[in-house]
């Protein structure tokens, strides 16, 4: 399932209902001055933004390009969201592609700079792993976070828990939300 929404060309969030809200509650939960942290843009980031306090902020990770493109395109249009997002594109690297819906996806090759592209993703209040290499990268987020006890979410977990279970067995705990969400405790 779906939800429609009308930002421009992007018409659909692609998670459950229960996700967006349990995300958008957490959201609302930031301090003042919050910080979220994405791998994978789409129109979920566009949610997010629009959740946010003025003084919170995005950084939202991307490393595909059509929909790096096509997010890049419609926030040029939001100008009042535009000034809490930070926008980082990092393709693959090495010729290796991850695909999709695959467990190649998961392999965290030629994610070099995308699993962590710089020291301010670190201090987040809230991680949410929704692009490639997910168990790579929130795994990366347990050890790295410099916050105590950030949210960490990994989307379409369920039904690919396999993919996962190396990183998720080192979560002090493992909670579902929603239909394919997974919220991880250091």
């Amino acid at each position: 399932m779906s939800i429609p929404v009308n930002y421009g060309p992007m018409t659909e969030i692609r998670m459950q209902p229960d996700e967006v809200e349990y995300i958008t509650g957490c959201i609302k939960n930031m301090p003042t001055d919050g910080k979220m942290v994405e791998w994978g843009s789409g129109v979920s980031s566009v949610k997010w933004l629009e959740t946010m306090t003025a003084e919170q902020q995005l950084i939202s990770i991307e490393h595909n390009p059509s929909w790096h493109m096509k997010v890049s395109e419609y926030m040029l249009t939001q100008p009042a969201l535009n000034k809490k997002f930070t926008y980082i594109f990092k393709p693959e690297l090495y010729g290796f592609e991850h695909g999709y819906a695959t467990v190649t996806e998961e392999h965290p090759f030629g994610l070099d700079d995308y699993m962590m592209p710089n020291k301010k993703v670190l201090d987040a209040d809230i991680f949410l792993v929704d692009g490639i290499a997910r168990a790579a990268t929130a795994f990366l987020m347990k050890f790295l976070s410099t916050k105590e006890d950030p949210v960490i979410f990994i989307h379409d977990y369920y039904g690919r828990e396999q993919w996962y279970a190396w990183a998720v067995k080192h979560f002090s705990k493992a909670e579902k939300v929603g239909h394919t969400l997974v919220r991880l405790y250091k």
